[in-house]
């Protein structure tokens, strides 16, 4: 069985560079990235300021994971924020003990969409 520095230099042989994967939540910018850079030191902390892709304001990134990329670096990902519905959220708060004033009702669509040509 291979030990982890074998399979690191056959990685590094086959061209992957050693990459550290980050998570950038920008409170300037309200939006969250994912990037791969160039390797982190091992003694660095684990949360550490980086420059938004967004802003370029100083934020704190947390470590994701540290692994190999073949690819240019460094890779920057869009997160999606993903917002929770009204009854969604009414749910969140009820698990927690907090009882909204009245649970939203989801709307039925009061729009029939778009009506179709009649063939004669």
């Amino acid at each position: 069985m291979l030990s982890w520095d074998d399979v690191s230099l056959h990685l590094r042989a086959l061209g992957y560079l050693p990459v550290t994967f980050l998570e950038i939540d920008c409170s300037c910018c309200n939006r969250c990235f994912r990037l791969a850079v160039e390797k982190i030191q091992d003694g660095d902390t684990i949360i550490r300021r980086w420059p938004c892709p967004g802003c370029g304001a100083m934020q704190p990134a947390t470590i994701l994971a540290t692994g190999y990329s073949r690819r240019v670096l460094p890779l920057i990902e869009r997160v999606p924020s993903r917002h929770l519905s009204a009854v969604s959220r009414a749910k969140l708060l009820e698990s927690v003990g907090i009882r909204p004033e009245a649970p939203p009702k989801r709307k039925k669509s009061t729009n029939p969409g778009p009506r179709l040509p009649v063939l004669n």
